[in-house]
């Protein structure tokens, strides 16, 4: 299995350093290809390049670099698709012969072969350089046909696997295509010191300096080394099952080699990323130890708090750990983060509650929860905004455990301290009516989990549950709830008053009574020096600028 792309770029017609110099040979004019390694022969005048008083003509005159970076800038991640682009655009500038690298399967000639089946992670290993973003269409180009290249030889690995039913067969075809890729690094290491210059403006001989800056803004063999030690990982990662240790040079001895220093703290803990994730998604495939594994990722979380693919790894680990506890059938890996998982929390704490709905002594029912929060301890003592099930239900228990203490002496369920004097009080609302409200209550304060327009978090995630059990208990029992402290959103209060006044026309509910609404706010919010007069006033009055904001806080937590 080869790379073309790649091998058109280190020695063939995509190499960045190609010049064409027109001149004449036997009479005729024609272009014939120029390697430079050094800027201060070029010379412009007006729109033309020349060098050694002969016209030169940049690589980006002949290969349309903007079109074609735009077809790679959203590639498929099919396997016959990706060839079809590939044989599309760039089959004048590199060799394909996709149809040789297709395997045989022993097993139509009768031929017996050990096979292990590879898993297709929901993931994809994904070793997080951070690499900077490409500054002109030809970087665009580059980065762009390499990564898609990469792409392209991870499904046809993949592919071989399948088709081939041999360990043998792939992990010689990996084995093989890992030296390959290994050359290409050293190449890039070798072309390192080449002068590229992917710009026809140069308007004037450069200095020694202008020259270092030059190399360091537009050489793209840099990039190209980043982006084929991380395929070179990706690779190990995915057929970790049937490769040895022995088959690959490992990372730091890859990076001392390539970069003459052993790898970043960064780069490191790109590659460990990108195990674990793997590691945790194989560990619930094949329903292995899972505390190891997410111990390990706590201890990289903090780090990286902005990667949501972590950050779903954690969540589904943790809902994966709290469902096999409770012996709840567990889903695929994909579901594990998925909203429905939050059926499981609302059955538990529907049965929780009624198991005690008949206990009114508040010491008793803090036994309870108590007991309850320390079979949930080991999500407790790693606190990452992971809105796992386990995390909402310590969230909730918690709220139930501050409300006991805080009612420690009553003879009353500790919901609430304060009941509401209502009128024409409507008959009790029914589970499914309760389950429509809560819906459209989410939807309206979904944005409270989210970010404000200074990309501030708006709430924690345990204090938007919170916020969001409270809401329900004022609805089902119309109870004023006492909390040991009031919450203080990362949003402007006259924001919060007026998605309540929308809420409660969303809910449409006169009971609780708009007043009781208005209540529950200064009940849980910290309003500062905002009398609750105040806020009933301007319950309804829409602050300027609401939509639009609310409509970029959405976007944003997108």
């Amino acid at each position: 299995m080869n790379l073309p792309i790649v091998q058109s770029i280190m020695n063939g017609a995509l190499r960045p350093h190609h010049l064409l110099v027109e001149t004449t040979v036997e009479g005729k004019k024609c272009c014939i290809q120029y390697i430079y390694t050094h800027f201060k022969e070029l010379i412009r005048k007006d729109s033309e390049i020349y060098m050694n008083s002969q016209k030169v003509y940049n690589v980006e005159d002949l290969v349309p670099y903007k079109q074609i970076a735009n077809v790679f800038a959203n590639i498929p991640h099919n396997l016959d698709a990706l060839e079809a682009i590939f044989l599309k655009h760039l089959s004048q500038y590199a060799s394909f012969d996709f149809v040789n690298e297709q395997p045989l399967c022993l097993k139509v000639i009768g031929t017996e072969q050990n096979y292990t089946e590879i898993t297709e992670t929901y993931f994809a290993p994904n070793v997080d350089f951070k690499l900077r973003e490409p500054k002109t269409p030809v970087e665009k180009f580059y980065v762009g046909i390499v990564k898609a290249e990469a792409e392209r030889i991870k499904l046809a690995l993949m592919n071989y696997a399948k088709i081939s039913e041999s360990d043998i067969d792939t992990h010689g075809e990996i084995k093989q295509l890992l030296k390959v890729i290994r050359n290409y690094i050293c190449d890039c290491v070798n072309k390192d010191i080449d002068k590229t210059l992917f710009s026809k403006y140069l308007s004037k001989e450069l200095t020694e300096a202008e020259l270092l800056q030059y190399d360091n803004d537009y050489s793209l063999y840099p990039v190209f080394k980043s982006l084929l030690i991380k395929l070179y990982y990706e690779i190990v990662i995915m057929f970790k099952e049937i490769l040895k240790d022995d088959d690959y040079i490992q990372f730091e001895e890859m990076m001392y080699e390539c970069q003459d220093r052993y790898p970043s703290d960064d780069e490191r803990l790109a590659y460990t990323t990108a195990i674990l994730i793997q590691n945790a998604q194989l560990a619930i495939k094949h329903n292995n130890e899972i505390k190891p594994i997410l111990l390990e990722i706590y201890n990289i979380m903090g780090n990286q708090t902005d990667n949501k693919t972590l950050l779903n790894t954690i969540v589904a680990l943790e809902n994966y750990v709290f469902m096999n506890l409770n012996n709840i059938d567990i889903p695929d890996f994909k579901d594990l983060f998925d909203n429905e998982v939050n059926d499981i929390m609302k059955k538990y704490k529907d049965d929780l509650q009624t198991s005690n709905k008949d206990k009114t002594n508040p010491r008793e029912l803090l036994e309870i929860y108590e007991a309850e929060a320390d079979a949930l301890s080991f999500f407790s003592e790693n606190l990452f905004n992971a809105n796992s099930v386990p995390r909402q239900l310590l969230a909730f228990i918690n709220v139930q455990i501050e409300l006991c203490k805080k009612n420690i002496s009553s003879t009353f369920l500790p919901i609430t301290t304060k009941t509401i004097s209502q009128k024409n009080i409507k008959p009790k609302l029914s589970k499914r009516n309760v389950n429509d409200i809560m819906n459209a209550v989410r939807k309206r304060l979904d944005f409270f989990s989210g970010y404000n327009l200074k990309n501030e978090k708006i709430m924690k995630d345990e204090d938007y549950n919170t916020l969001i059990e409270l809401i329900e208990c004022f609805i089902v029992s119309k109870e004023i709830p006492s909390l040991p402290k009031k919450m203080n959103p990362n949003l402007m209060l006259s924001y919060i008053r007026y998605t309540f006044y929308l809420l409660w026309n969303d809910i449409n509910l006169n009971n609780p009574l708009r007043n009781s609404w208005v209540e529950f706010l200064h009940a849980v919010f910290d309003f500062k020096d905002t009398q609750p007069t105040t806020t009933s006033r301007k319950f309804s009055e829409q602050p300027k600028n609401y939509d639009n904001d609310i409509k970029h806080m959405i976007q944003n937590k997108k």
